[in-house]
Parts: structure tokens; C-alpha cells; sequence
């Protein structure tokens, strides 16, 4: 607890007035607020109601208008739930309808609501149907608990489209699908469509559960023979026509297709003509086939796929076409590949630095400058990489923030005063939410402000939300802030790597959000995973971090930079296989060498995920960025030693590190 008042005094300490015409210093009774605020926060969320009640008093006593007040007032009502009026939720709502309190009082009081079956009030605190799919499920059936014939029959009807999904529903849909089969609208038909539908959508384990749900024979038989489909795809050559749906033949052979694209391409016209397959699905199948056995085995692999693709129109297929065209360094092929992709496609940066570099490779000098003179112009990787060999500036194509701006009005700037109140307490998580509601309900010039507000104050990721948000791209001050920058020059000093880059992968991974989260269980500034973090502070001699310590700014800054620093020595510098294993993982670079081609663009854009490429591309221009905010022009895209044709087995060769992270 020491700990985090000292930050709150240290936050108080930084209190940044300038975003609010006419905002005061902060007094001792507001670090007296603002201290009884976070323990009554810590206490409710300990479920230590007489301690959060008493502290929640003292504040309500000292400042009875306290910005942050909903906060507790929502867990005071939280603890009272599912036994709250439905009143009192609703006039929460009211009370707080600028705030994200709302919509989260609202979803939580309609799932203890509807755990309870207190159907008439989940219905009135409702504002139509959820997005929620649990919630969804509750308010249908709460329609259903009506009893009226038109709410229960949309009811019944909804309950339909949700058992109708390839994947596995919440448990609180599970009285809603007796419903509809007391009501005799659940038969095996229903049961074999839902079931061709997890097909589909790769879920064997919903399959088998479908398949013991049937009654009827000849349904079983259906089920059995998708079952044996979804693990020997080659079987379809099998079926006969009327013992299985067209569109599960279909479905069938692009399954076919992603594991054995050769065997599906010379099944399609015997079975397109068993099945009596339009053009249309033809072309589908086929261009499943071909699109497996581009990124899986190349063309050469498959005498039929040159000739297939020569009279296609699909712009991603074309793009992995001349991928594999690159990869090869094929630049005739380059040139055709390319020549074939839509309009749009070939004035991207990156296609038109290939087509220049295929036009040089080909002796064609005055064209392929050209051409990378036009790549040039855009701000990205391949536009800095074809600025660089042209030996021409970088085009950051940066504009400066408009001179005059709009005055927030009053809900918005009540609004952040609750955003500053809740990143003094910790609160990034909350803040954020804030802050997202804010921008989302705010005009075109209103959010533009906001932009503006939030570089003012040194709020780093807020700041990248509302320039994006507001679609201000090339508005670099904001979608590039340099607050943090002396954050990540300690970070520097203390493991070696350079500060651009540290903040280029920060504003990559996390927008600079310290407590930003990922799917996966990365957290923190630099998207860190638990089990990497406990291996670096281990090899560091610090303390093990748990999960929720990754959300401190300098520890995870801390670890996350060794960590960098760590895949850098393993690579002798080399920034872009580094990156690649920060992102990646270096088991899988290693994995890629073996086979990489040697020129590094080529390497770069070679990479097999498509994540990782971007993301390398990305961090490196980003450092560009940076380098030019913080006035340092003599930052180049890429070093020497990174330029050199010496990527593949040649350079893994080199390679004396031991990959330590073996869960990353």
C-alpha cells in the first residue's frame, strides 16, 4: 500500500493543468481525496465492504462532488446485486449515461439479473438486445418468461439463428435451446445443420457432440460421413451424388483443398461434374487450392497453378504469387506478377519498390528509378527503404497540429477530469475506457482537440487513440509522441539497446498503453509474456514478476529492453532478426534462415507470417519517426551490416546464441 500512495503523491506531484481553461493547482485536500479514492477502490474490489463503506464516507464528507465518486458508487451497488431495484440500476444509469459506468452497470446487472431469473428487471434495464452473446441469451429468454405470444415467438425465432453457429454457445443459452425443443422446433434436421456448420468452422469436438444428439438413422449416417470427411478429406472422391448437400461437398473439397491442394485441383472436374458445380463454386474450390499451394509449396510444385493464376483477378492470391516470385528473385516474374494485381494494389509502397527493383535487376535503369521515386513518396518502409537507395529524404509527409482548436464543452471536459483524476490513482485501464467513450461520442473537431489535450499533458497512448481515431495520419506529434523519451533513454543506458528502437517496439506493441493486454497474456508497455518476463529477471537476479507487476511502466520497460537486448546479441545486432524473434519467436527465425534468401529486403518480405513481417517493417520505419521527431536526422532506416546479402544458412552458421526462451 506504501508503494501506491507514494505513486499517487508522485502523480499529484506531475499534475499537468494545461488541459483545462482555468484549472487550479492541486490543494492538500485534493491528494486527501484522491488518496481515500484508491484505498475505498483497493477495498471494494477486496470485497472489504466495511472498510470501503467507511472510506467511501469519508470522502462523500470531504468532497461530495468527488469526479471519481461513481467509480465506488458502482461497486457499492455491484455488492447489493442481483437485490437491487431495477430503479436504482436505471437512475445509476441516467447519473452516469457520459461514462463507461453505464454500460458496464448495465451488463453486469443483467447477468445477475437474469443468473436470478428476475426476468422484468433484466428487461428494463436493457437497451435492446445485447452484443453480449451471454446476455443475449438471458434477454430472450426473460422475453420468453413474458408470455406473450409475439415476444415469444421472436423469441423462439432468435433462439433458432443462435443454435445455428459452428462453434459452442455460453451455458446460459442452454434454457433457451430446450425452449425451442419443447416447442418442437429442435428436430435432427436442425441438429445436421448446425453440425455441417462446425464442419465449417474447423470444430470436430461440437461434431462428435451433434453427432450423439441425432435420433434418426439416416441423420447419423450424414453425421458419420462428415465426421470421417473432416479427418480424411480425400474421401470425397467417395460420396455419391444425393448423400451429401452441395454446399457440404463444397466444404468438403476447400478442406481438401488446404491439405492436398494438388489432389483437390484434379478432383474438381470429375466431382464438379458429379455434383453438378456452378462455375461459380468451381472457381471457389479452385482458388482454395491454389491459394494453399502458394504459401505452402511455391509454384513450382504445381504444374497447373501458373496457368490458374494467370487468369485471376483475387488481389491477395496475386500478392502471394509475387511474394514467391521475390522470394525467388524471379524478376521477370516480379514484373508479370505484379503488372496482374489490381490498380490500388500496384501503387503500394512496397509492390512498387519491388517492380522498381525488378525494372533495375533488369537492366532497366531510367524505368525502375522511376518507379521508386513514386515509392518514395509514402511514408512507410519500403517508401524509406526506396528513399534510401535513390539517396533522396525520407517522406515522412508530416503536417503540423492545427493553430486553432475547439474549446471542449462542459460534459467533455467533466469527462477528463476523470481521465487525469484516474492516471494519477493508477488507473490506466480505466482511464483508457474513459477516454475511448469520450473520443467515440465526440464531433470530427472535438476529438481533434482531445488529440491535442492529450500531447499537452505527456499522455502517451491517449494521445495515439484520438489522432488515430480522428483519422489524423499524418499528424505525427500526436500519432508519434515523444513524452516517454527519457523513460526509454534510462532504459537504454541500463541494457545497451538503442532508445529509438525500444520506443519504436513500445509503439508498436502497445501504443505506449502500460497496461495494455493482449489476447494471448501479453501485458504491459512492451507486450511482454509472463513466463519471458520471469526468465529475463531471472537472468537479471531481480525479483520474479507475476502477471499484474508486468503493468508497471519501468519494470516492464526494464525487462522488455534486456529481453530486446538479449535477441540482439544473439544476432549480432542484426535488428531485423531480432525484431522478428521479439515478435515471433527465435525458434522460428532460426527455423526461416535455414531456407532464407540472402538479400535482406528479400529476407524481410519473405517472412512466412504475415504479422511478423509487418511488424518488422513497421518498428524500423517507426525509428525513422521517432528519429525525425526528436530531431535526429542522421537516423538511417537500416545499418550496414543489416544491408548485406549474407541472410540464410550462411549467417544462422555464425550464430553462437542459445535461444532461452522457450515458451515464446
Amino acid at each position: 500500500m506504501n508503494r501506491m500512495l507514494a505513486r499517487t503523491w508522485l502523480f499529484l506531484i506531475l499534475w499537468l493543468p494545461a488541459g483545462l481553461a482555468g484549472a487550479a493547482e492541486p490543494s492538500r485536500d485534493d491528494a486527501s481525496n484522491l488518496e481515500n479514492f484508491v484505498l475505498a477502490l483497493e477495498a471494494y474490489r477486496d470485497n472489504n465492504w466495511q472498510r470501503a463503506a467507511l472510506l467511501h464516507q469519508q470522502l462523500q464528507h470531504h468532497a461530495p462532488d468527488y469526479p471519481l465518486a461513481g467509480y465506488l458508487q458502482f461497486h457499492d451497488l455491484r455488492r447489493q446485486l442481483p437485490g437491487l431495484p431495477a430503479a436504482e440500476v436505471l437512475a445509476f444509469l441516467r447519473q452516469h449515461a457520459d461514462s463507461p459506468l453505464a454500460e458496464d452497470m448495465r451488463q453486469l446487472a443483467m447477468r445477475r439479473f437474469g443468473e436470478s431469473s428476475q426476468w422484468q428487471s433484466l428487461l428494463a434495464i436493457s437497451q435492446g438486445v445485447p452484443g453480449n452473446l451471454s446476455l443475449r441469451c438471458y434477454y430472450f429468454r426473460a422475453m420468453l418468461a413474458q408470455q406473450l405470444e409475439q415476444e415469444r415467438e421472436r423469441a423462439l425465432n432468435e433462439a433458432r439463428d443462435l443454435y445455428l453457429s459452428g462453434r459452442s454457445r455460453p451455458d446460459t443459452c442452454d434454457p433457451l435451446f430446450a425452449a425451442l425443443e419443447q416447442a418442437g422446433r429442435l428436430g435432427d434436421d436442425l441438429v445436421l445443420q448446425r453440425l455441417q456448420l462446425a464442419f465449417r468452422d474447423g470444430s470436430p469436438g461440437l461434431m462428435r457432440y451433434l453427432r450423439s444428439e441425432l435420433d434418426a438413422r439416416p441423420y447419423r449416417d450424414q453425421a458419420d460421413m462428415l465426421l470421417n470427411l473432416y479427418h480424411r478429406p480425400a474421401d470425397v472422391r467417395l460420396i455419391n451424388q444425393g448423400e451429401l448437400p452441395v454446399h457440404m461437398v463444397i466444404a468438403a473439397m476447400e478442406r481438401l483443398a488446404r491439405s492436398d491442394p494438388d489432389l483437390a485441383w484434379h478432383l474438381l472436374p470429375v466431382l464438379g461434374t458429379r455434383f453438378s458445380l456452378s462455375e461459380d463454386q468451381r472457381a471457389q474450390i479452385a482458388g482454395r487450392a491454389a491459394w494453399y499451394a502458394v504459401i505452402r509449396d511455391g509454384p513450382g510444385s504445381h504444374g497447373w497453378l501458373d496457368g490458374f493464376l494467370a487468369s485471376q483477378h483475387d488481389g491477395d492470391l496475386l500478392e502471394q504469387r509475387a511474394r514467391v516470385a521475390v522470394r525467388e528473385q524471379d524478376w521477370p516474374g516480379v514484373l508479370e506478377w505484379t503488372a496482374r494485381m489490381p490498380a490500388s494494389q500496384q501503387q503500394e509502397a512496397n509492390w512498387r519498390y519491388w517492380r522498381g527493383r525488378a525494372l533495375l535487376a533488369s537492366g532497366a535503369q531510367e524505368a525502375g528509378e522511376a518507379v521508386l521515386h513514386e515509392a518514395a513518396k509514402q511514408r512507410s518502409y519500403w517508401g524509406f527503404l526506396a528513399a534510401e537507395t535513390l539517396a533522396v529524404p525520407y517522406p515522412l509527409n508530416k503536417q503540423a497540429p492545427p493553430a486553432q482548436l475547439l474549446a471542449l464543452d462542459e460534459p467533455s471536459s467533466q469527462a477528463v477530469i476523470r481521465v487525469r483524476l484516474l492516471l494519477q490513482a493508477e488507473e490506466a485501464s480505466l482511464a483508457r475506457d474513459e477516454w475511448l467513450k469520450l473520443i467515440r461520442d465526440a464531433s470530427h473537431q472535438e476529438q481533434l482537440a482531445l488529440a491535442a489535450l492529450a500531447t499537452r499533458n505527456s499522455w502517451a497512448h491517449l494521445a495515439v487513440e484520438a489522432a488515430l481515431f480522428s483519422g489524423q495520419h499524418d499528424l505525427l506529434d500526436w500519432r508519434f509522441p515523444t513524452a516517454m523519451a527519457e523513460h526509454f533513454e534510462d532504459a537504454a543506458a541500463d541494457s545497451g539497446v538503442d532508445a529509438l528502437l525500444l520506443m519504436s517496439v513500445a509503439r508498436r506493441e502497445s501504443a505506449f498503453n502500460p497496461h495494455a493486454r493482449s489476447p494471448v497474456g501479453a501485458r504491459g508497455l512492451m507486450q511482454l509474456m509472463p513466463a519471458t518476463a520471469r526468465e529475463v529477471a531471472a537472468e537479471l537476479g531481480t525479483p520474479t514478476p507475476d502477471s499484474d507487476d508486468l503493468l508497471d511502466r519501468d519494470l516492464n520497460l526494464q525487462l522488455g529492453s534486456h529481453y530486446l537486448a538479449g535477441l540482439l546479441s544473439r544476432y549480432g545486432g542484426n535488428r531485423v532478426l531480432a525484431l522478428a524473434a521479439y515478435n515471433a519467436g527465435p525458434h522460428r527465425v532460426d527455423r526461416w534462415l535455414r531456407e532464407a534468401p540472402q538479400p535482406f529486403d528479400v529476407f524481410i518480405e519473405s517472412i512466412p507470417f504475415r504479422e511478423t513481417r509487418e511488424y518488422v517493417q513497421a518498428v524500423l520505419a517507426y525509428r525513422v519517426i521517432f528519429g525525425d521527431q526528436l530531431q535526429r536526422p542522421e537516423i538511417a532506416l537500416m545499418t550496414d551490416t543489416e544491408s548485406r546479402p549474407m541472410y540464410g544458412p550462411v549467417m544462422l552458421a555464425g550464430f553462437t546464441g542459445v535461444d532461452s526462451c522457450g515458451t515464446c
